[in-house]
């Protein structure tokens, strides 16, 4: 086989059902959802659709950000999922949007 370069289509490719690799759909925007499209990408596949139940997160600005019980939003990425983000190559994008945070912030 010849080498291919890295996120490249797999022109080639089939799946399991014979199928070639052109698209994929990945239930579930959370952490393992989000990657696990990155990855997909990054093998070449050329439409990864992501799909998610829950409406988008509000914006910090409205007030139901910090006073709603029925959601959470993480502000912070633990040391086990940034290790996740540098090995798909995407922490150091992540971290232009980010801020330092040592420590626990509370409202």
């Amino acid at each position: 086989p010849q080498a291919r370069e890295e996120g490249a289509p797999h022109d080639d490719a089939v799946d399991f059902a014979g199928k070639a690799r052109s698209s994929c759909l990945v239930v579930g925007a959370g952490p393992a959802g989000l990657a696990a499209a990155i990855m997909l990408a990054q093998e070449g596949w050329r439409s990864v659709r992501v799909v998610e139940k829950r409406a988008p997160p509000v914006a910090p600005s409205d007030p139901s950000y910090t006073s709603s019980p029925d959601r959470s939003y993480n502000l912070g990425v633990s040391g086990r999922g940034q290790k996740v983000l540098e090995e798909i190559g995407v922490l150091s994008d992540v971290k232009k949007y980010a801020a330092v945070n040592r420590g626990r912030q509370t409202w």
